[in-house]
């Protein structure tokens, strides 16, 4: 709860927060060696135990090895032949094997979902003139929900197949709005791609995969397996608990595997990369069209792809901007235990895959590699700035707040701190979203901004299919507008209900010291007790809930997490409504005005912060059943 008091407080006055500009970027390693020393010195300030990383052109493996250990306990050390779990990045491959039923003439990317397989239960409410097609389900925009973390892992021993692996997620299966109109990544989408492979192929889809993209690129050691057997050299997972690397055991990823069970090794991402980096081809011969990678690397549903905005999520496939300000491609993973990135340039020639077995940290190896790799790019050419055009812009200045989330569950956190202004400073454009200082946006054509420096536009200003003015960014964020005031207001009520709980619960340990004395007893003492009850109560079940550590792959489950998390909001919101009673059948007995006040400012604070998060179903929350 203390997070969230301080991001509000932070969030309502602070003016920004500027970015790090306290230390200077350090200069990329030059070399090989330097960059295998400053990549150790890291994985020992981060205590990651493993870590495998392949660095490759279209015609050479500049490096495939390893760092550390597969396995703390048995000392066993990374090599190019270990195999890590790669998480998402399953996806740029199912990807890939449906481009071959493409090309097979088997689908098309613009096929509807239903009419390939109409026993798919989605939900949409804009099925007649918005059909989700396969392209969606391939770029994130069919508007499905994300997977929640109860199904996260399958702690069964058997894992589904077929349609009742999409019956899983029937829950996700919702369009939250127009199809191809938003991005937001879910799982979901790609459960449903798995599906449809096997359907289409006529086989399990890690079967067709393994047959149509593995074997053909000569990934031999690379594999689908959601329970693997625990021999072979296969790294060990762990996380960070207390500052030591604790083993976490290999669960099964839930339903049919196609978001996130990828298994392999830094020689076989070698192979991988190359593919790309060779336009398709393996060992010389086409396996692919270079076209079909262009379309991989390329938006195409989303309104911000229409409005001319083209860097984003394609097709099992996001661009990402690394240092130099160079467009790479490919796909991130993360796994219980283990976190990985591919990334490639076709322009550059040049691409790397890392993995390491230390948790979701790693961030700042893949930005040494990625130093590295592009050490030698030239600065991009930017293209010119045209004078802001003001009438065109002057509907779209304002405050807004995001509309695409993630998660619908957890959207109303999102709105909560994350809204956006946009606004006007001479011939440029800023956008502040949150706490952080505006980007100064130009303009490069109608409706399209770029920031400083940066050669592709970063912003969208456009309506959308029912003449709403949106704002959208290259993230992928998607904005509309909402009342500044309104959110204000908002955000300093929570504030000021986070303080009267808190201010009440204070008073509620001095009121259990006078019980101990006989000075105080029954309603009297209760009154002041239930707000100490519920704030305990809240605390307990928000913090198993919202920073779960590794509590979450067990939320599928009745357990001792998740009725913490079910009895902990189930009592604040019980003592926040007992609280409002109470103080409402006493307020003739309080003789004293500032007794009335301290408790009435207490009583409201707790029914305001209890009835929004019941209004969001956080309070008795029974995380078994998302």
């Amino acid at each position: 709860m203390k997070y969230l008091l301080w991001s509000l407080l932070l969030s309502a006055y602070s003016p920004c927060l500027a970015q790090s500009a306290a230390q200077p970027a350090e200069s990329p390693p030059q070399t090989l060696p330097e960059l295998q020393a400053r990549i150790e010195a890291v994985m020992a300030q981060e205590r990651i135990p493993g870590l495998m990383l392949t660095i490759a052109t279209k015609d050479s493996v500049l490096f495939a090895g390893g760092f550390g250990y597969a396995n703390l306990q048995t000392r066993e050390k990374v090599t190019d032949q270990t195999s890590f779990r790669l998480g998402s990045i399953t996806k740029n491959l199912v990807a890939l094997g449906l481009l071959h039923l493409v090309r097979a003439g088997r689908l098309r990317l613009d096929d509807q979902l239903q009419d390939l397989a109409p026993e798919v239960p989605i939900q949409n409410t804009w099925a007649a003139t918005h059909p989700v097609r396969v392209v969606h389900l391939l770029e994130h925009t069919a508007g499905f929900d994300e997977v929640y973390l109860n199904k996260s892992f399958n702690l069964s021993g058997t894992d589904p197949r077929g349609l009742a692996a999409v019956q899983l997620y029937r829950q996700q299966l919702v369009c939250r709005w127009r199809p191809g109109e938003r991005m937001a990544y879910s799982n979901a989408d790609y459960i449903v791609l798995g599906y449809l492979l096997e359907k289409l192929a006529g086989q399990p889809w890690d079967v067709y995969l393994t047959r149509q993209v593995l074997q053909p690129l000569g990934m031999r050691h690379t594999d689908f397996a959601r329970r693997p057997a625990a021999v072979g050299q296969r790294a060990q997972g762990y996380v960070m608990r207390d500052g030591r690397a604790v083993p976490v055991p290999w669960l099964a990823v839930f339903g049919n595997g196609a978001d996130a069970v990828l298994n392999s090794t830094a020689a076989d991402m070698a192979r991988l990369l190359r593919f790309y980096l060779s336009d398709g081809q393996v060992d010389g011969a086409a396996r692919l069209p270079a076209s079909d990678l262009r379309d991989m690397e390329t938006v195409h549903s989303t309104l911000a792809a229409r409005r001319g905005l083209g860097f984003g999520y394609g097709l099992g496939n996001y661009g990402s901007r690394l240092p130099r300000q160079t467009t790479f491609h490919g796909h991130g993973g993360a796994v219980r235990g283990f976190n990985a990135a591919l990334q490639y340039s076709r322009e550059l020639g040049v691409g790397f895959a890392l993995a390491h077995n230390g948790g979701y940290n790693g961030g700042r190896v893949e930005r040494l590699v990625a130093d590295y790799v592009t050490r030698h790019a030239p600065l991009p050419a930017t293209p010119p700035a045209l004078p802001l055009d003001q009438p065109a812009v002057a509907p779209y200045l304002g405050f807004y707040q995001l509309a695409n989330p993630r998660q619908a569950r957890f959207a109303f956190l999102e709105e909560l701190l994350g809204g956006a202004q946009l606004a006007r400073a001479g011939n440029a454009l800023l956008l502040r979203r949150g706490r952080n200082c505006p980007d100064t946006l130009i303009q490069v054509s109608p409706g399209l901004f770029r920031r400083p420096g940066q050669r592709e536009p970063s912003l969208a200003l456009g309506t959308d299919a029912a003449g709403i003015g949106t704002l959208m960014t290259d993230e992928g964020a998607y904005y509309q507008p909402a009342s500044l005031a309104g959110w204000r207001l908002h955000q300093v009520l929570l504030l000021l209900s986070g303080l009267a709980l808190a201010g009440s619960a204070l008073g509620g340990l001095g009121a259990l010291g006078q019980a101990a004395r006989g000075r105080l007893r029954g309603a009297a003492l209760l009154v002041r007790v239930l707000p100490l009850l519920g704030l305990s109560g809240l605390a307990v079940g928000l913090t198993r809930l919202l920073r779960p550590a590794d509590d979450f792959f067990g939320f599928g489950e009745v357990n001792a997490t998740t009725l913490a998390i079910f009895g902990g909001t189930l009592l604040s919101g019980l003592s926040a409504a007992l609280e409002v009673g109470l103080v409402a059948r006493q307020w003739r007995a309080v003789t004293s005005g500032w007794t009335k006040s301290w408790l009435a400012f207490g009583a409201l604070g707790g029914a305001y912060l209890g009835g929004w998060l019941l209004l969001h179903g956080f309070i008795g929350a029974r995380v078994w059943t998302w």
